[in-house]
């Protein structure tokens, strides 16, 4: 909807082969403004363009405006523009082009509960079928700002969100062996705690998207800048025949800064300011070792506020 007038209103639609746009005389069905291009029969490399919309605006700027004279060169030049139309539309209804009500963007803020886990993958000892990693439960905070396609429905949005992120992490691999002769018990847990500020620019679209309820559905790409703390191996080894021993081992892995993760997500948005949301974040690799590396999966629950004008 670009143009709703007291006579004539002015849409537009995208296909898959160019942007259209369409008019309506007060009830009646919409009729497209035709621009045809298409190539010359007599030099293939030379188009033409037929600009039947101008023809249509001035027929029913002349059936509206019978006393007026006709202004051939206003509509001889008229563009096949959004803004040139609306003008062009707004004068038929002898009105006044004026700022759209719909707001272009809304701000967010709000926060939730991450939960993630770490992971160890290729040749470690800590990758393994007795392998066992716990669940970190800690809050996020989150910003964003979300960005209308079409501002008058709201269906597709282009999100920019910056977000707190915090996790503590414990991976733990027990190994046994055992003969007639003697029982080996070799225990290994690796913890470690991970603060990241993330960028995520996203997409989401409106599955259900009526006037005070929307429900959407969401992909995108986290840009993660991390800090590591806290990192220890402790490694227990007990033998029936020489006994026990425990060795542990401060920052035992070195940490990239950055990585990135690719997410998928849905929420439910309430009478336009109450935002409840999940979203998956795929395993993202924070190491960078040939051989083996470690892996960090998110799900997180939020609910966020939104700023603004309904």
């Amino acid at each position: 909807v670009l143009f709703k007038g007291k006579q004539v209103s002015l849409y537009s639609y995208q296909d898959v082969i160019k942007k259209r746009f369409y008019i309506q005389r007060n009830a009646a069905l919409p009729v497209e403004l035709k621009r045809d291009i298409f190539m010359s029969l007599d030099s293939k490399s030379t188009s033409v363009t037929n600009s039947r919309y101008r023809n249509q605006l001035q027929a029913i700027d002349v059936e509206l405006h019978p006393s007026a004279p006709v202004r051939d060169q206003k509509w001889a030049n008229l563009r096949y523009v959004d803004s040139y139309l609306i003008k062009a539309v707004a004068s038929l209804n002898d009105e006044q082009v004026v700022q759209s009500k719909h707001r272009a963007s809304q701000p967010f803020i709000g926060a939730g509960i991450n939960v993630a886990k770490a992971s160890y993958s290729g040749t470690s000892n800590l990758n393994g079928d007795d392998a066992t990693a716990k669940t970190s439960l800690l809050p996020f905070l989150t910003f964003g700002i979300d960005f209308y396609a079409n501002p008058a429905v709201k269906r597709l949005v282009y999100r920019l969100e910056l977000s707190l992120l915090a996790g503590k992490y414990e991976v733990n691999s027990t190994e046994h062996k055992s003969s007639s002769l003697l029982t080996e018990v070799s225990d290994r847990t690796h913890t470690f705690e991970q603060y990241t500020l993330q960028f995520s620019p996203q997409v989401l679209y409106n599955i259900y998207n009526a006037e005070n309820t929307q429900f959407y559905i969401s992909g995108g790409v986290g840009l993660n800048a991390s800090k590591y703390s806290k990192s220890v191996l402790t490694e227990m080894h007990s033998n029936s025949f020489y006994g026990e021993s425990t060795k542990v081992t401060a920052d035992p892995i070195d940490f990239m800064g950055f990585n990135y993760d690719l997410q998928i997500g849905a929420g439910l948005i309430l009478n336009k300011r109450t935002e409840i949301s999940v979203a998956y974040s795929f395993p993202a690799t924070v190491t960078d070792y040939l051989y083996y590396s470690i892996d960090v999966q998110r799900i997180s629950v939020g609910l966020s506020y939104r700023f603004g004008k309904k």
